[in-house]
């Protein structure tokens, strides 16, 4: 993905956009010619829509889908990151995004800015939250209060 020397950052990146899916769907495709597929044929012109949530979240592959478990993209040492075929964020194959690399590497950079510089707590810490996203084109987080304190210098070494 990004870096070989951060394979649990790498991991936790990963499950957080598994778990997260902002986009539930891909862009709608349009078959250009009839398409076998199983017992069935997906005639021209028939338009198409891939579920990536479906994908991301796929109980009979990813066992515990609901779960934040960053170790799932780890080697079984938990000492280097595991790419994973179903992991596929930015949609696969020719129609994938094509600011896929400079995505990730923004998010990257920013996530670990974060977590290096700042520390976050819930208002009610035994409370807790739903994270249910809330359904639309995009997938919105659900409304949270944190508390976001800028960690001190000794904090950071």
């Amino acid at each position: 993905m990004i870096t070989h020397s951060l394979p649990f950052t790498e991991a936790t990146m990963c499950e957080v956009m598994r778990r997260s899916a902002i986009v539930p769907l891909g862009l709608l495709h349009t078959a250009l010619e009839d398409i076998p597929f199983e017992s069935f044929i997906i005639p021209k012109g028939t338009y198409m829509l891939c579920s990536i949530y479906s994908i991301l979240h796929d109980e009979d592959y990813w066992g515990d889908p609901e779960t934040f478990r960053p170790e799932r993209f780890l080697s079984s040492d938990g000492t280097t990151f595991r790419k994973d075929e179903r992991m596929i964020p930015f949609f696969f194959g020719k129609r994938s995004c094509p600011g896929e690399s400079l995505a990730l590497l923004e998010y990257f950079l920013f996530f670990t800015g974060i977590v290096q510089n700042f520390e976050f707590s819930l208002r009610n810490p035994k409370i807790i939250p739903d994270i249910t996203p809330r359904a639309g084109f995009i997938l919105q987080p659900p409304k949270e209060e944190l508390y976001i304190r800028k960690r001190t210098a000794t904090q950071i070494s």
